[in-house]
């Protein structure tokens, strides 16, 4: 049976709705967290790391895409693929 998964990073719009703050506090939350993990402006913060650094369980985060509908997208493990 195939493993599936959400989306792998964390977007402003999600910020606003898991921990109920303005657009401009997520748009922060995201430039504080890309310094902590010394990332340049346009990369991105994981679900992961955006978990790990707020103390948000991670179920938590998967109740938020469930409840706006986020499509779980199948996870093919490689091991399973290789041919040879």
């Amino acid at each position: 049976m195939e493993t599936m998964f959400y989306r792998a990073v964390i977007y402003t719009s999600d910020i606003i709705l898991i921990c109920g703050v303005s657009d401009r506090a997520a748009r922060k939350k995201l430039q504080v967290l890309r310094n902590q993990y010394q990332k340049e402006r346009g990369q991105y913060i994981t679900i992961e790391e955006f978990c790990f650094a707020t103390g948000i369980p991670i179920e938590r985060v998967y109740e938020h895409f469930k409840a706006i509908g986020e499509r779980r997208l199948p996870h093919l493990n490689r091991d399973e693929n290789e041919t040879g």
